[in-house]
């Protein structure tokens, strides 16, 4: 994985002491209401130190000693060594550089995502940013997502800096799913046996509770599979990638939410997989896509496993596309009514606006699983 090391990212950090002041109380089950019963501060004061919006004073940590039997003089040095990194990073010329750029990003959206937690000095954005992008610095020494995500972006809507974010967040839930307890992941990527449970990912189409089995199945040949939500401008609905245990990752959001859109996209992404092609970085979307070779016999990959291409042969020549002849259709070839809609939609055999009751969405609630 490229990425800068952890204690360089954490030396580009203000770590405030309200942040261990929180983990302090989780460890003790205690919440900011129950600590303001001990200490003079208010609950809502307390909240404001826990999210790092209001300083530890002197007077405070004399509290916490008292309620918490943690000596007052610790909280003082971490409020002071707060504060001195904050100072420095601050005079720093590649943080001055750094917060110049934080009008370009879209780093509101990542603190919605619970990607980066929400800071009150712009000194404290850079480094959660830097830390989310594994950079040393946002200005100059940018890493390889990066600088791939303003390749492909240009000449697009596509904003490089969300992209970026969204390619490496899936790495950062890749070290989540390898640290995760009773990992399922196979040691090495087995192209036959992921071959074959492909066919069984297809028989998950249409199941209210997909995703578990799902992940399992890529996991015990091999390879990572990652859900991470779609970014505003992004513009990514998939991807593959080679990570450095030289297992594959597939990467998926729900740019668009019908399901069909969705399975496609696992599809497409799981054919550049079986390809084996390590040198390059797949990204599909609705502006990103390109029309490469790779990309066209991928896509024919998707649609011929999704729909057997003599099943659709057929029902295309008997002409006679009704909700009922649709549904009808799914169930003879074990996929759901959306897919057949979706592939009729694109082929241009029915408007786009006919028969979208039988394309369903994709919930959010589907992806609130634990790593495998």
């Amino acid at each position: 994985m490229s990425s800068a090391s952890f204690p360089q990212l954490l030396r580009n950090r203000a770590i405030h002491p309200g942040r261990i002041l929180a983990d302090e109380l989780e460890a003790r089950c205690l919440s900011s209401e129950d600590l303001a019963q001990l200490v003079r501060p208010s609950s809502e004061h307390i909240d404001r130190v826990l999210r790092g919006r209001a300083r530890i004073s002197g007077r405070f940590a004399d509290d916490l000693e008292q309620a918490l039997d943690t000596p007052s003089h610790v909280w003082r040095r971490l409020q002071a060594g707060y504060d001195e990194t904050l100072a420095r990073l601050a005079a720093e010329p590649d943080m001055r550089h750094d917060i110049e750029l934080l009008g370009k990003i879209p780093w509101r959206e990542f603190v919605k995502q619970g990607w980066i937690a929400d800071r009150s000095t712009d000194v404290e954005r850079v480094g959660e940013l830097r830390t989310l992008y594994a950079a040393d610095t946002l200005n100059g020494a940018m890493r390889d997502q990066l600088a791939v995500a303003f390749r492909i972006t240009a000449k697009t809507n596509v904003d490089p800096w969300a992209l970026a974010a969204w390619l490496q967040q899936g790495e950062w839930q890749v070290i989540e799913s390898r640290l995760a307890e009773g990992s399922k992941l196979a040691r090495t990527f087995k192209p036959s046996l992921f071959a074959e449970n492909l066919r069984s990912i297809r028989g998950l189409i249409g199941r209210e509770s997909f995703w578990p089995e799902m992940r399992s199945l890529c996991a015990f040949a091999g390879v990572h599979l990652e859900y991470v939500p779609h970014i505003r401008n992004s513009g990514a609905n998939g991807l593959t990638r080679w990570l450095d245990d030289d297992r594959p990752l597939i990467q998926l959001s729900l740019l668009r939410k019908r399901a069909d859109i969705f399975w496609f996209s696992f599809f497409h992404e799981a054919a550049h997989v079986l390809k084996k092609d390590r040198d390059k970085l797949f990204i599909h979307g609705k502006e990103l896509g390109r029309s490469s070779s790779a990309e066209r016999a991928a896509d024919e990959f998707a649609a011929d496993l999704l729909i057997p291409p003599e099943d659709w042969r057929a029902f295309g020549e008997g002409g006679v596309f009704t909700n009922e002849t649709i549904i009808e259709f799914a169930r003879d070839i074990g996929v759901h009514p959306g897919i057949v809609v979706g592939r009729l939609q694109y082929e241009k055999n029915v408007p786009q606006n006919r028969h979208n009751e039988l394309r369903v969405s994709l919930d959010l609630d589907a992806f609130s699983t634990d790593p495998v």
